[in-house]
C-alpha cells in the first residue's frame, strides 16, 4: 500500500489540502533510502550569535571597530580564532584609513571654507 502524503495544490483554492501518492517517486525514494546514521549530527549552541542587522547598527552608530568587535566574538564563540583576529584586524584597518583620509582631506580644504573659521 503507497503511503498518502498531504499537499497544498497551489491551482486549487486557499487552505485546500489534497493527498498524492508518494512511494515510487525518484525524490521519496532517494529521501527515504538516507538513514539517520548518515546524517550529520546537528549541535545546538550554548550562546547566541549576533546577525547581520545587529553587526550593521552597531557599526552605523559606533564605528568600524564596533561591527568588527561583534563580528570577532561571534567567530570566537564558533571556535574559529583566526577569523576572529582577523575580523577585528580589518575593523581597525578601516577605522584607522578613515581617520587618516579625514586628516588628508582636512588639510587640502582652503582655511576660508573651513568650518569655525571667520570670514572677512
Amino acid at each position: 500500500m503507497r503511503e498518502q502524503v498531504p499537499f497544498r495544490d497551489p491551482h486549487a483554492g486557499p487552505g485546500s489540502m489534497s493527498t498524492m501518492s508518494a512511494q515510487g517517486s525518484p525524490l521519496w525514494d532517494r529521501a527515504s533510502s538516507i538513514s539517520a546514521a548518515a546524517q550529520p549530527p546537528y549541535v545546538v549552541p550554548s550562546h547566541t550569535l549576533f546577525d547581520s542587522t545587529s553587526i550593521g547598527i552597531a557599526t552605523f552608530l559606533g564605528s568600524p571597530v564596533a561591527g568588527a568587535w561583534l563580528m570577532a566574538l561571534n567567530y570566537h564563540r564558533l571556535g574559529k580564532r583566526n577569523q576572529a583576529l582577523a575580523a577585528f584586524a580589518g575593523g581597525v584597518a578601516v577605522t584607522g584609513l578613515g581617520i587618516g583620509l579625514g586628516y588628508l582631506i582636512r588639510q587640502h580644504i582652503p582655511p576660508r571654507l573651513r568650518s569655525g573659521s571667520s570670514r572677512s
